[in-house]
């Protein structure tokens, strides 16, 4: 065999394990569809869902008020107010670190160091 046709059995095999890898996610919900193939004519479909990107989250997805979420609303509660108030924020929670604040309380937290800045 020579160097070409190995190279070709290479790509074809690549492009097998692509198209399943794809059905999987697919399956999986990662991706809304499997991929058309790439020498057919592209057609403009505005009903089909959008594609979801592996690694990044959908806005939706982002409900949920996360650790740097409260992190960052603190850094602003301490370079408006001061780091005193941020003490006491979280002492009104139980909690000397951010670490310490149950998740569940992670909304609520934000919302008085939102007021707090006001």
């Amino acid at each position: 065999m020579s160097l070409e046709s190995d190279l070709k059995a290479i790509n074809t095999h690549l492009a097998r394990i692509a198209d399943a890898l794809e059905g999987l996610l697919a399956n999986q919900g990662i991706v809304s569809e499997p991929k058309a193939d790439p020498k057919a004519k592209p057609t403009k479909d505005k009903k089909a869902p959008k594609q979801r990107v592996i690694g990044k989250p959908d806005k939706t997805d982002a409900a949920e008020p996360t650790f740097d979420d409260v992190r960052t609303a603190l850094k602003a509660v301490k370079a408006e107010v001061s780091q005193a108030k941020v003490k006491s924020l979280l002492k009104e929670y139980g909690a000397s670190t951010i670490g310490q604040l149950p998740e569940a309380k992670y909304g609520r937290i934000i919302a008085d160091a939102e007021a707090a800045i006001e």
